[in-house]
């Protein structure tokens, strides 16, 4: 079977790239639900979020697997609250809350909300040809993942912000999307569609950043 190459692409953000290498490790198990061999990964008001890049991204960091929020507000008491937001003074770009690292075996996602309204989408590969054709959550209501989804992303189309009280992602760490993760580092592209000006390695994905040129495309 011909191997699938992963690219993720933030280019109308400008944000650097990202390339998921390996998926979700064992030690974010948090937790084992009901004896039925699932896990439960649950971000809440307890999360430590970060502010990156001059405070356009946040970022969960558990163990070293990233949850990045765009379009964010702190919430007293909750996880956070997202809103449609734009980039300097440019790009509007929805308010959203989605896994940077894959997640083997994505099962289903529930989300306590309040204040408005929020939608989803499941991918096999994160912002690939993403139209935002979501559906819309309801609170408290899991829904199921679709086999092969390897991310979530949840997101607002407003800019009234919608708080999110907590995210509970469940999944089974069963590696099904392990073979579809290539990266080579010997080639200059970097498993890129064209060079990148830097390439780094971290703990469980693989960072390009952006190089566009009157030579280069910008991907």
């Amino acid at each position: 079977m011909k191997k699938k190459l992963l690219v993720v692409s933030l280019t109308t953000l400008t944000f650097s790239l990202a390339v998921t290498l390996v998926a979700l490790n064992p030690q974010f198990r948090s937790q084992t639900a009901n004896g039925d061999g699932s896990y439960h990964l649950t971000l809440n008001n307890s999360s430590e979020v970060e502010s990156k890049d001059g405070g356009y991204i946040h970022q969960v960091n558990y163990k070293e697997t990233k949850i990045d929020i765009l379009g964010y507000e702190a919430s007293n008491g909750n996880f956070v609250s997202i809103k449609k937001d734009t980039y300097n003074s440019t790009y509007t770009y929805n308010g959203m809350v989605y896994n940077r690292s894959a997640i083997n075996g994505l099962s289903s996602l529930k989300v306590r909300f309040n204040g408005g309204s929020l939608y989803y989408v499941f991918s096999e590969f994160l912002m690939e040809n993403m139209n935002f054709d979501g559906n819309a959550l309801t609170t408290n209501v899991a829904v199921n993942a679709p086999a092969g989804a390897a991310y979530f992303i949840i997101y607002n189309t407003s800019e009234t912000p919608v708080t999110i009280e907590d995210i509970d992602i469940s999944y089974s760490c069963n590696g099904e999307v392990d073979s579809q993760m290539i990266f080579n580092s010997s080639s200059h592209y970097g498993s890129a569609r064209s060079y990148a000006k830097r390439r780094d390695l971290e703990y469980n994905y693989v960072e390009l950043e952006n190089n566009p040129t009157k030579y280069n495309n910008n991907y």
